[in-house]
């Protein structure tokens, strides 16, 4: 049995100001097959936001790990972009643009 790595997205609530807050998660399974993981993935999926009130977006990406067990250090999700951007400019657009700040009480 291999381990894989399957990322899988969440929408986690919508606020007052009608943005949206989504749940990125990088989930590990150990399977026979890329369908039997992905398989085991939707199924975790589903029961996640169940449990949680989510909604699960049906798309799911996923990374057969090196080796046999995964170690510290263990790479368990590369993934490799092109952009002509500045590793700064690349940063800010990938990720602050949808940075999540949740209200503060009172």
């Amino acid at each position: 049995m291999a381990w894989y790595t399957i990322r899988m997205i969440d929408l986690f609530s919508s606020k007052s100001d009608r943005s949206k807050v989504f749940e990125e998660r990088v989930v590990c399974f150990t399977a026979k097959s890329w369908t039997e993981a992905h398989e085991k993935a939707r199924i975790e999926s589903r029961s996640h936001a169940d449990q949680n009130y989510f909604e699960a977006c049906a798309q799911r990406d996923g990374y057969e790990l090196n080796g046999d067990e995964p170690t510290d250090g263990h790479e368990v999700w590369p993934v490799r972009l092109e952009a002509r951007l500045s590793l700064e400019k690349f940063y800010e657009q990938r990720y602050s643009a949808f940075r999540y700040t949740p209200a503060r009480p009172g």
